[in-house]
C-alpha cells in the first residue's frame, strides 16, 4: 500500500502521523511524508519589507517543514514503515492532489483542524479541497482531545 501523509505545523498532523502508525499495517507499506509551504507573496509597494526580508521568510518556513518532515519520517521508520519525504512550495490543496497521482497512492492521511463559519470561509479547508479532488481514498484525521505528540 502507497501512503501519502500531509502534515503541517499542527497537534492535527502529530495527530495523523500518530494514526498511520497505530492504523495502517507495516508490511508491504509505504509512506511518503508530505509538507507544503505557502508561498509567501511580495505585497508591493504597500508592505514595509523588503524582497530580502520575504526570502528569509520563506527560507525559515522551508527550515520549520523540513524539520517537521523529519519528525514524522523518523517516528515512521521507528515503527518500521519504509519512509520518503518532501517538502514542497505551494497551494497545499493542489500539491498534494498532485503528489497523490504522481507516486499512485492508495489513501492520503490528512488531519482536519475542524474549523466552521467564518474562519472556515476565509482560510478555506485544505482536507475537504483533497477530499473532493483526490482521485483515491482520502482519511481525514480529527484531532482528539487526548491528542499523542510525537
Amino acid at each position: 500500500m502507497k501512503v501519502l501523509l500531509a502534515i503541517d505545523d499542527s497537534e492535527c498532523s502529530q495527530v495523523a502521523t500518530t494514526t498511520v502508525i497505530k492504523h495502517i499495517p507495516v508490511k508491504g507499506t509505504s509512506v511518503s511524508v508530505l509538507h507544503v509551504v505557502k508561498p509567501i507573496w511580495y505585497a508591493g509597494s504597500e508592505s514595509l519589507e523588503t524582497v530580502e526580508q520575504f526570502e528569509a521568510k520563506h527560507g525559515a518556513a522551508v527550515q520549520r517543514a523540513q524539520q517537521l518532515v523529519a519528525r514524522a519520517e523518523h517516528a515512521l521508520r521507528e515503527a518500521g514503515f519504509e519512509v520518503s519525504s518532501r517538502v514542497a512550495d505551494g497551494d497545499p490543496r493542489e500539491v498534494i492532489v498532485e503528489q497523490a497521482e504522481k507516486q499512485k497512492a492508495d489513501v492520503i492521511v490528512v488531519g482536519t483542524h475542524g474549523r466552521r463559519g467564518w474562519r472556515r470561509l476565509v482560510l478555506g479547508s485544505v482536507s475537504e479541497a483533497v477530499t473532493r479532488y483526490a482521485r483515491c481514498s482520502v482519511h481525514i484525521v480529527r484531532r482528539s482531545r487526548k491528542a499523542v505528540a510525537i
